[in-house]
């Protein structure tokens, strides 16, 4: 993730936002040559830089059988790093304090995304979500962690900004094993406004600060504008996961 520590502090004092990721969404590519049964959860953000903690929350959905889950922590640029394998039992919870895990293993990491790996038949076995705080500031959000992905025809999102001090971000993570080129635009009553293209290489991450001043222009005194945000990409489907 390609921001200064200052950016990510500011999240906590400026964020408001409510991002749902609607359209385009498919299943992930499943199986892997070794393992047919193989399947990733992608999570795209996590951090611990600036005083933010971050853990990760599993849980079972199979009520039978217990699930062995591999966590991977990716670098923002997309370098893994295999953790323990954790078990969980039958309809079971577990969770992950990313700073612990980082220090048994004497990683320098101090943000970037996730992907969860675990081997059965059929998907949905697995939940995981990550929450990030940041006790200094009183802030907290959590991230769900999905199986799904969107497909080349982009991605659309809404969002409110409560007042013209709030801010927007966007994470992004690459699921893919092929270079991934993004576009992101606003999107309203005209035509759409691009504001930011990007690369992100195979299995990288980047958090984007969407630019707000424009919007709040014409808008006379309103206290609090809306609108929508798009996400374009060029590479294989399921290959783009983002949250905001």
């Amino acid at each position: 993730m390609h921001t200064k520590r200052n950016e990510v502090r500011s999240v906590s004092r400026r964020a408001l936002l409510l991002l749902l990721l609607l359209l385009s969404l498919i299943p992930a590519t499943l199986g892997t040559a070794s393992d047919p049964n193989m399947r990733q959860v992608f999570s795209p953000y996590w951090s611990i830089a600036g005083g933010y903690e971050s853990v990760v929350q599993l849980h079972n959905n199979l009520v039978g059988q217990a699930l062995s889950v591999r966590p991977v922590l990716l670098s923002p640029d997309g370098v893994r790093l295999e953790l323990d394998e954790i078990k969980i039992g039958p309809n079971a919870n577990a969770s992950l304090d990313i700073r612990d895990a980082l220090a048994k293993n004497h990683s320098a990491m101090q943000s970037g995304s996730a992907v969860f790996e675990y081997s059965h038949p059929s998907g949905s076995a697995l939940l995981a979500e990550t929450a990030v705080t940041q006790p200094d500031e009183t802030m907290a959000y959590t991230i769900a962690a999905t199986e799904l992905g969107a497909s080349t025809a982009g991605q659309h999102a809404v969002f409110w900004l409560p007042s013209a001090q709030a801010g927007a971000y966007i994470a992004v993570q690459n699921t893919s094993a092929a270079t991934l080129h993004i576009s992101a635009a606003f999107e309203s009553t005209g035509p759409p406004a691009p504001f930011i293209s990007l690369t992100l290489s195979p299995n990288a991450s980047q958090v984007i600060e969407m630019p707000l001043a424009n919007l709040w222009k014409g808008h006379g005194n309103r206290s609090d504008v809306f609108g929508a945000v798009v996400l374009a990409h060029d590479g294989p489907d399921s290959s783009l996961n983002a949250s905001g």
